[in-house]
């Protein structure tokens, strides 16, 4: 999956370890795949969506899987084609993903605590499954502002993570905002375009294929995303599993 000039740059660059670890989160993945959910016999005729949240929330969490081995391997393959931006515009929607299930665990803890009743998980269920701000339908909800979802996940860590460890309260945020930065035309999202050589008062303009080493440390801010996406997959699966009526699963063809 890796050319031999991308492992040789990442050699350079000593990102070989963090490079392996990005590809065995991705094979990850597919120890989550299902080839098919579908209801029992006895559910034919059930409509009340809390009796169905468990066939619910487990279709949305594997949209969110299949987005996110999507965007794994986009980036990558924009990688070992040279096309640093591209790999990082995908790492800004890996962001979003992991927000977005991160989200949903934190909701539902709160639900299996006690803390909101059905009706909002419900109502926020349907944001994030089914939310658009260009369908323009009663019945269409708006989505969930996406910084609500970034935000969630450093919520999600301050409360999880030891007290002690010496992380910044706003990193998921932060490494966000920077992607962001490098993704719009800004001071950021144009720097790769040229090298200024002060000591010639010149400027040399970059061709395509080629990768700085700023566009690859943004690249690898994904690590951390697949680490929280595969660890919120997980923690909403358990979750469900143990407390809602499953759908019968096929994992095969």
């Amino acid at each position: 999956m890796l050319t031999k000039n991308l492992q040789i740059y990442a050699k350079s660059e000593n990102k070989i370890k963090e490079l392996n670890e990005i590809i065995d989160g991705l094979k990850k993945h597919d120890d989550f795949y299902f080839y098919k959910t579908s209801l029992p016999a006895e559910f034919d005729d059930v409509t009340d969506p809390k009796n169905l949240l468990g066939y619910n929330t487990l279709r949305y969490l594997q949209l969110l899987l299949y987005r996110s081995k999507t965007l794994i391997e986009g980036s990558v393959c924009s990688l070992n084609n040279n096309c640093s931006l591209s790999a990082i515009l995908s790492v800004r929607a890996h962001f979003e993903t992991t927000g977005c299930v991160i989200f949903l665990l934190r909701r539902l803890n709160s639900y299996y605590k006690g803390n909101i009743d059905f009706n909002r998980l419900d109502n926020d269920l349907m944001s994030l499954a089914l939310g658009s701000t260009t369908i323009q339908l009663p019945e269409v909800p708006s989505p969930i502002n996406v910084m609500n979802l970034i935000d969630s996940v450093d919520e999600y860590l301050s409360k999880n993570l030891p007290k002690d460890l010496d992380i910044p309260r706003k990193m998921f945020r932060e490494l966000y905002e920077d992607l962001c930065e490098f993704c719009h035309p800004n001071f950021h999202g144009i720097t790769s375009g040229s090298e200024i050589i002060h000591e010639e008062k010149s400027i040399t303009y970059n061709n395509t294929g080629e990768i700085t080493k700023n566009e690859f440390t943004f690249f690898f801010r994904i690590r951390t995303s697949i680490f929280l996406f595969l660890h919120g997959y997980e923690e909403v699966f358990k979750l469900i599993k143990n407390n809602e009526i499953m759908p019968i699963i096929k994992r095969n063809h």
